[in-house]
């Protein structure tokens, strides 16, 4: 009751059916043969190798409009590309920059994630 609109339960139920939204059920995942295929299409035109699962699961949900889970990836992935997939995103750290500049101010960092405290 934040913006003064009172809804029975009975109304929203309604309002869900005309609009034909419901919940997804276990079931509701897209063909596996169209999964794996948007999977190495992802792997081979794009960055989608550097992607992580929970990345790679949202493109293929909004790119090819698919139902999908993050473990169905996860497992995909495994089976697809067992090298990449594994010790790449097994790291999950960060790779520091390596700077060398011939004194101070010659470079700056633009993002102010990487530092450049050991220059």
């Amino acid at each position: 009751m934040q913006h003064g609109i009172i809804l029975s339960v009975q109304t929203v139920k309604r309002i869900l059916k005309c609009l034909r939204l419901r919940r997804a059920g276990r079931n509701s995942e897209s063909p596996l043969e169209q999964i794996v295929f948007a999977i190495v299409e992802e792997l081979e035109n794009s960055c989608g190798s550097f992607m992580g699962y929970h990345q790679l699961t949202r493109r293929l949900r909004r790119k090819y409009n698919l139902q999908v889970r993050r473990d169905t990836v996860m497992k995909s992935l495994r089976i697809i590309d067992p090298e990449r997939s594994i010790e790449c995103r097994k790291k999950r750290r960060l790779k520091r920059r390596r700077y060398i500049t011939p004194g101070l101010n010659y470079l700056w960092h633009v993002d102010g994630w990487d530092k450049l405290a050991p220059f």
